[in-house]
């Protein structure tokens, strides 16, 4: 028990340093994610094949959420969210870049948690994005999933590490 609290106080000693690196990492972060759109800007749009085989497997994922006479705030709010994807994409197309966009988009536009199933449900929105990304641009869905990989490790190490957390634990006591 006491090498814990030791080793608690060194690491609350350098939560400073270790803020700033964090906000490096961050940063470092957010420039790959820069190159890849950048890259993905580059390229054409999907053919019409590509766009109803994505349009296809949203629609099979709103079909799944509407399955209930009426749909709570948040399932509402993910089954238009799905529409209006499915609605862009069937007037114009869509591009890797807006694809990118979209993924990263997912996580804000609604509250996963609050539905049943629902980090199933984003998983499988998420899914027919990556298979796309990897038929049309293979590289570009490597250096993508990668950069999401990793900022998921980031921030999971940054959920444990954050001001405070530290100071906490040493001040609760046995």
């Amino acid at each position: 028990f006491p090498v814990t609290i030791r080793s608690l106080g060194k690491l609350a000693a350098k939560g400073p340093r270790l803020e700033k690196v964090g906000r490096d990492i961050y940063g470092k972060l957010g420039d790959v994610y820069d190159s890849v759109k950048k890259e993905a800007a580059e390229l054409p749009r999907l053919g019409g094949d590509e766009s109803q085989k994505l349009i296809d497997q949203f629609t099979d994922i709103q079909t799944s959420l509407l399955k209930t006479p009426k749909a709570a705030p948040d399932k509402k709010a993910a089954i238009d969210f799905i529409q209006d994807a499915i609605e862009n994409i069937s007037n114009k197309g869509t591009t890797p870049e807006e694809l990118i966009n979209f993924y990263q988009d997912i996580n804000r536009s609604v509250n996963w948690n609050k539905i049943h199933n629902g980090k199933k449900v984003l998983a499988q929105l998420k899914e027919p994005i990556i298979k796309t990304l990897k038929e049309t641009a293979p590289e570009l869905a490597e250096k993508f999933e990668l950069n999401n990989k990793l900022y998921q490790k980031f921030a999971q190490l940054s959920e444990k590490i954050k001001p405070g957390v530290t100071d906490q634990l040493l001040h609760q006591g046995p």
